[in-house]
């Protein structure tokens, strides 16, 4: 089957949307940068007659910035190094528009103790977004933060903290300030937002994001520690989980929290079961998000992380590689990884300390959704976590896999994929990540589909330029090789959905 396709070229003149560059230097180091989407700078020196040129092969001529270099537009739809080797060839020195951006370097101290903000890319990210352009609030539903570590108190909301009995019986009560049980969620809530660019401690994900206090265990029966004080020992319950998230999700969308992502650094053996499960999905519905734990047990994802509509986190080390702890499983294949060894936090009782664990990967996921909920509110907490794992850095086997899910979380890449697709929540366009696609270097690229027309029984066709169907794809990714397993070849390709509920086309582009 062949479809004719016809393109109409357009040209804007202004564009936001920008992309990262990417070379090799001479010593034979990858080196990146970022650069305008859609426009060039062309050193027309001595060729003012080949304007003509330029416009007939279809390109504006915008602005005269100098005696020899000219701003010059194409369209949107291709990349920066595609234009860039196409007009090269018609004998023309360009370069692309590259931007920059003032460095947004924290001052905290124990900045070299946090090895995983390098790892997440979270100082590149940090040049888009430090999470204080729209609110969002990080609920931390755990033993307690403590109101009285310096590296915390700005941060936790002055209101709406609360406490719930173990057992669920009672509460939700008033907890303003927050006060623990032990140190986890203080631990917890340094890692995903510590006050940073304050000249102490150490830096959160998110400057900007706030924090509520859901505490839910009983500080009779743990001891600083979270070991067990009392025969109840230090735990809590399905009942005392629901109480919270009822409570958080009348805040969602509220001026004072605005966007609510649930933390969830806790964990039981077992399935999810149906209250819980029930609860997290009327609480999704409402918008809010949720993070949780894989697990430290080395077996299969915990419950709350394997209930449906929550990112599980599995923990990996300073190599990338999954920590020995990391529970993991199928449950995965709707999660992502992120540093969970030796990592720098807040500590009881004004101090801090290296921990462990998948319960300090989840607040790393956290603070990077934070950071990208305030760089663009408008994404729905689907979009938002799918952005999330389309865009981690693929781990493991190649694609979403039961140990790292869609790969390590990569703030960068998520802050430089929301901020160059403006059109992203509301148009039917499929988004292709990344584009140029590399088969060898990427190994997958990723459709982005909008949500109000997938269907469970959706497919994507994927078709060369001369319209013939090159793979038929159900799984929102593509490994480059067609139905019988050869390698497709270099080119540009055109994607496209129909269900019942709408239809979505998309473009991206293949180099071997």
């Amino acid at each position: 089957m062949k479809f004719l396709f016809i393109f109409i070229l357009f040209f804007s003149s202004a564009s936001a949307q920008t992309e990262k560059i990417s070379l090799m230097s001479s010593n034979g180091k990858n080196i990146s940068y970022e650069a305008e989407s859609g426009k060039l700078i062309v050193d027309l020196a001595g060729k003012e007659d080949k304007k003509s040129q330029l416009e007939k092969a279809g390109y504006k001529i915008l602005e005269k910035l100098s005696d020899r270099n000219y701003l010059v537009s194409y369209s949107s739809g291709f990349k920066v190094n595609s234009v860039l080797d196409e007009i090269k060839k018609m004998g023309f020195t360009a370069s692309p528009n590259r931007i920059y951006r003032i460095k947004s370097m924290p001052n905290d101290p124990a900045l070299n103790s946090q090895y995983y903000l390098s790892k997440i890319s979270a100082y590149s990210a940090w040049e888009y977004e430090t999470g204080a352009s729209n609110t969002v609030t990080i609920a931390v539903v755990d033993s307690g933060v403590s109101a009285s570590h310096s590296d915390l108190s700005s941060k936790i909301h002055a209101s709406g903290n609360i406490r719930v009995p173990a057992d669920g019986s009672l509460g939700p009560f008033a907890n303003d300030p927050p006060t623990p049980a032990c140190y986890h969620a203080t631990a917890v809530a340094g890692a995903a937002a510590a006050a940073t660019n304050n000249s102490l401690g150490m830096a959160g994900v998110s400057w900007g994001a706030k924090i509520l206090s859901a505490k839910v265990f009983n500080d009779a029966d743990c001891n600083i520690n979270c070991g067990d004080a009392s025969a109840n020992g230090c735990t809590t319950s399905d009942a005392a989980i629901i109480k919270a998230i009822n409570y958080l999700k009348t805040l969602q969308n509220t001026p004072a929290y605005g966007k609510i992502i649930v933390n969830l650094s806790l964990g039981g053996g077992g399935p999810c079961l149906s209250a819980l499960q029930s609860e997290i999905n009327d609480a999704y519905s409402k918008g809010l998000v949720f993070v949780a734990s894989a697990g430290n047990d080395s077996s299969d994802v915990n419950s709350p992380a394997n209930c449906s509509n929550v990112i599980p986190v599995s923990a990996t080390d300073e190599n990338d590689v999954l920590a020995y702890f990391s529970s993991k499983g199928s449950s995965m294949l709707n999660g992502v990884s992120a540093p969970g060894t030796s990592i720098y936090t807040a500590y009881l009782p004004n101090t801090y300390s290296y921990d462990n664990g998948t319960s300090f990967s989840a607040p790393i996921v956290s603070g990077v959704l934070a950071l990208m909920w305030s760089n663009k509110p408008s994404l729905s907490n689907f979009e938002l976590t799918e952005t999330l794992k389309k865009t981690a850095d693929d781990l493991g086997e190649r694609g979403p896999d039961s140990l790292y899910g869609w790969g390590r979380v990569n703030a960068f890449r998520n802050l430089l994929f929301i901020s160059g697709n403006s059109s992203f929540s509301s148009s039917k366009k499929i988004t292709a990540f990344p584009s140029p696609f590399y088969p060898s270097k990427d190994k997958i690229i990723n459709f982005y589909v909008p949500p109000e027309i997938i269907t469970s029984d959706m497919k994507i066709f994927i078709y060369d330029f001369n319209g013939d169907l090159a793979a038929e794809v159900k799984n929102f990714s593509w490994d480059g090789k067609n139905a019988a397993g050869a390698s497709a070849a270099s080119g540009a390709y055109v994607v496209i959905t129909k269900t019942d509920k709408g239809k979505a086309s998309g473009k991206f582009l293949l180099i071997r």
